[in-house]
């Protein structure tokens, strides 16, 4: 009994032990923080960057291809991120967001998907509540955001059901400067934790 007893206290210290490790807790007690480079990596085109580590120099052909996508997918729409710095780097105030760099090996097509999520607005407030859009089908209106974005840069993303699918319609279907006027509008109530506008 006592050795069962050592054993499974054991093993719940090192389950516990694991899930500390694996669960990402922003400065940690064991987290190594690294200095910050006197000049990061960065790749520029049109309204769009991305900026790295110099450790990371190798993908710096890829995130410039990258970049190049992004630029060209979200064109001069106005109210998304389009800075974008590597996990760890300090990124200025603004219309920026941090670019995680899942593995050192990351493509293009990677680091691609990666902006193309990072460009789309937070709220500011850590407190802010979703919208439910009944005309979505119920799902938050963040979802619909995100959905119309994809698809105007050719992008895959979730299939919420047919209802969902009506809604994007109707801005996918609008005029491209209609499109525009909405995503724009709806990037900014996003980032001030309002309701999406009215569908197109």
């Amino acid at each position: 009994p006592v050795a069962l007893g050592a054993l499974a206290v054991a093993a719940l210290v090192a389950g516990g032990t694991l899930v500390a490790f694996r669960t990402p807790v922003p400065d940690s007690y064991w987290a190594v923080r690294k200095e910050q480079p006197a000049q990061p990596l960065c790749t520029t085109s049109g309204r769009t960057k991305a900026c790295l580590w110099p450790d990371d120099r190798h993908l710096l052909p890829r995130a410039r291809a990258a970049v190049r996508t992004v630029d060209s997918g979200l064109g001069s729409l106005a109210g998304l991120n389009r800075a974008f710095y590597a996990d760890g780097l300090d990124r200025p105030s603004g219309a920026t967001a941090e670019l995680p760099l899942m593995s050192p090996a990351a493509t293009k097509d990677d680091l691609t998907d990666a902006m193309f999520s990072a460009a789309l607005p937070r709220p500011r407030s850590s407190t802010c509540e979703p919208h439910l859009l009944k005309s979505a089908g119920g799902y938050p209106d963040t979802f619909l955001f995100e959905a119309a974005v994809r698809a105007r840069i050719g992008a895959p993303s979730e299939y919420y059901g047919e209802e969902f699918g009506r809604a994007l319609e109707r801005i996918t279907g609008a005029p491209r400067a209609k499109q525009d006027r909405w995503i724009e509008a709806a990037a900014g109530a996003i980032r001030a934790c309002r309701p999406v506008p009215e569908l197109p």
